[in-house]
Parts: C-alpha cells; sequence; structure tokens
C-alpha cells in the first residue's frame, strides 16, 4: 500500500476542513506510518477513509485517536527517573509549593511515576499536578488508573534494583513501598493506582499545536517526554516557547532521551545532564 506525498497533503487538508486539528507540521514519515497503520486496521484504501472522514464524525474522531501516541509504562526508562529524583526533585524541596504539567500525558503512567517519587520525597502533598492529552480516550484510561501488571513490573523490579546497586538485597537498603501506591490482581493481568494518586491530577484535553496554557498557572517541573520528536522544527520551535513561557525561574523541562532542545533557545534553557532549566 502506497501512500504518496500527494496523499498526506489531502488528508491534512480533511482534516482540517472536518475537525479543529492541524497536523500540517507533523513529521511526514510518523504520519504516513500512522495512517498506514489505520488503512490496515480497518481495510480500507485511501481514498475510503477520505470519504468516511467527511461524512462520519466518529470515524474522523477515530482517526485523530489513532493518530496521537499512547505508547507509555510506569517508571519507563527506569534509570531516568532515578536521574530525576537525584537531581531535580532534590532542589524542589527548596519551594513552598509545586506546580507540575505532563503535556502529553497519554495514559498517565508517567502522571503516576512522577507522584509516587514526589511522595518518597515528601513533596507530592505541596505538589498541583496538572496533565493534559489530545486524546480524550487516553485522559480516561489516566483518571481511572488501571493497568497491565505483566506490562509494567519489569520497570518496577529495574527501578527498585537501581536503588540497591549491590544487587545483595541488604537489609539495610529498604524495599519499595509499591503497595501503598496501587494494588495488584495477578489473575485479571491488572495494576490499579491507589485514590489519593488517582484524584490528585487535574486532566485537560489539549492540542500543544493551537492551545495555550490551559491551566493559567506557571510551572516548576515540565516532563513532556517523547512527544515533540515527532513534531517537525517549526513546530518544536512553537511548543518550546509555549514550555519556556509558562515555566517559572529555575523550572525543569524534562524530555525523552531521543530529544533535544531546539537551538534557538540555547541560552534561555540551560541543559544539565539532559534536564533544561529555565535562567531568564
Amino acid at each position: 500500500m502506497n501512500i504518496k506525498h500527494q496523499d498526506i497533503i489531502r488528508f491534512r487538508k480533511t482534516l482540517q476542513q472536518f475537525s479543529p486539528y492541524d497536523f500540517d507540521e507533523y513529521k511526514i514519515k510518523s504520519l504516513k506510518r500512522r495512517i498506514f497503520k489505520i488503512l490496515l486496521t480497518y481495510g480500507i484504501t485511501m481514498e475510503e477513509m477520505l470519504g468516511r472522514m467527511q461524512n462520519d464524525p466518529v470515524f474522523l474522531e477515530e482517526v485523530i485517536l489513532r493518530l496521537t501516541v499512547t505508547t507509555t509504562e510506569l517508571f519507563r526508562d527506569p534509570p531516568e527517573w532515578k536521574r530525576l529524583g537525584e537531581l531535580v526533585l532534590m532542589e524542589l524541596k527548596q519551594k513552598d509549593s509545586i506546580t507540575v504539567w505532563h503535556p502529553g500525558c497519554s495514559t498517565g503512567q508517567e502522571v503516576y511515576t512522577l507522584m509516587i517519587l514526589l511522595e518518597e520525597a515528601g513533596l507530592l502533598d505541596r505538589a498541583d499536578i496538572y496533565a493534559s492529552d489530545i486524546n480524550s480516550r487516553a485522559l480516561d484510561v489516566a483518571r481511572e488508573g488501571r493497568y497491565p501488571y505483566l506490562q509494567n513490573v519489569p520497570n518496577l523490579n529495574h527501578f527498585e534494583r537501581l536503588l540497591d546497586p549491590s544487587g545483595t538485597g541488604s537489609e539495610t537498603v529498604r524495599p519499595f513501598p509499591w503497595k501503598d501506591y496501587f494494588s495488584v490482581n495477578r489473575n485479571r493481568d491488572s495494576l490499579k493506582m491507589k485514590k489519593h494518586l488517582r484524584d490528585k491530577p487535574v486532566y485537560k484535553k489539549m492540542d500543544l499545536v493551537q492551545d495555550p496554557n490551559l491551566f493559567f498557572v506557571n510551572f516548576d517541573l515540565i516532563i513532556c517526554r517523547n512527544v515533540i520528536l515527532y513534531f517537525n522544527d517549526t513546530l518544536q520551535k512553537k511548543v518550546f516557547d509555549l514550555f519556556y513561557r509558562n515555566m517559572n525561574h529555575g523550572a525543569c523541562l524534562m524530555l525523552g532521551r531521543r530529544e533535544l532542545m531546539p537551538d534557538s533557545f540555547s541560552g534561555r534553557l540551560i541543559e544539565k545532564d539532559r534536564f533544561y532549566f529555565k535562567t531568564s
């Protein structure tokens, strides 16, 4: 199935005409890959998809949801979270109140990951947690806080081992109190986050491409991992500008391992061990 450049142009124009969304500045390669998967899933041609997008609002919304990336896990990339705890959360202990934003939060696993770390650092009570995503179904999953246990447990085990580098399981190393944060039903492969965590975040549906900061607060920490790598250079700069304008002085931005700050923000955001701090 060959998706031509002209098909991408027609697809984008259809989205602009029949929905409030604009995917013009998403990377072509990523967009092609997602369109190809949609066509395979529904067993339709490009012409049939474009026709249904124009005449079936339910199908149009389904296409938009499938264009967004929802792959995430609790403590995904465990060493990154250990570094965050050591380098960033210790600095936040100096503050009386903390504001955190998870743009592109997907199904919420990273929102819960951070809340667990904040609680372990004694910071959760003074933190306000905000999270947003373009995908309304993903936000519903985040609010429910129920995930596959077997998919997430390798990261949890890895993170716990990072806290005990000797690997000896010494009694002097406190086992991580996972049961304080979620309950597990192994027979159903289910992991359910505890209510005090589920009730903490404020979620909003938000399009990073078009919307302003819908929470109307500035942030001390923004965690946006594996989102901007799907944007082209123009859109990345636009999103970074949104982040920058809504960060407090000294605030930190955490990106994914494959993501870099645009050169135009050099000097305004200072990189330290792949975290980016606002200095002006």
